[in-house]
């Protein structure tokens, strides 16, 4: 059964759910770009190319993730852990996933946290339940924003 939310919106994504596919939108955020430039480091410098870059990567980090995921995925297709991206439009502005068939229980994310040992520092991504999700072709759990680099990081170990 899926679930009958079929808008998310996240930190840097926007993800519709339309049928068996949800499609990811990268959002644009220039507001959270220029305050995140300046909390790392915008005040302590005095260059302004570096805050100007930095203002920009932040405001369009959903490209990026988006960019990550779909990369992954093209060049791991056999990794069962995730759920598959198909296709990646305009740069990365959006991609589509495989929708996955129902959010996991609360019991079965413990069970994911115990057995591979993930604590709140390993992945922002991984350590919430909203994260995994059931394959809709084998019912195999699998993570549905693996976009971080961290993940990524973790699903190379």
């Amino acid at each position: 059964m899926k679930t009958q939310n079929f808008v998310r919106v996240g930190t840097n994504r926007a993800v519709l759910l339309v049928g068996s596919f949800a499609i990811k939108f990268a959002r644009f955020r220039p507001i959270y770009g220029f305050l995140k430039a300046f909390e790392t480091g915008g005040s302590r410098t005095s260059c302004g190319k570096c805050f100007l870059r930095r203002w920009i990567g932040h405001s369009v980090w959903g490209i990026r993730v988006n960019r990550l995921e779909y990369g992954h995925y093209q060049t791991h297709q056999d990794d069962t852990r995730i759920m598959p991206t198909l296709r990646m439009f305009l740069g990365g502005i959006l991609i589509v996933q495989m929708r996955g068939l129902c959010e996991i229980s609360q019991c079965e994310f413990d069970q994911i946290v115990r057995r591979n040992g993930y604590s709140t520092l390993s992945s922002v991504d991984l350590f919430s339940l909203l994260q995994y999700s059931k394959h809709p072709l084998t019912g195999r759990t699998v993570v549905v924003d693996y976009g971080d680099p961290r993940t990524i990081k973790l699903c190379l170990t």
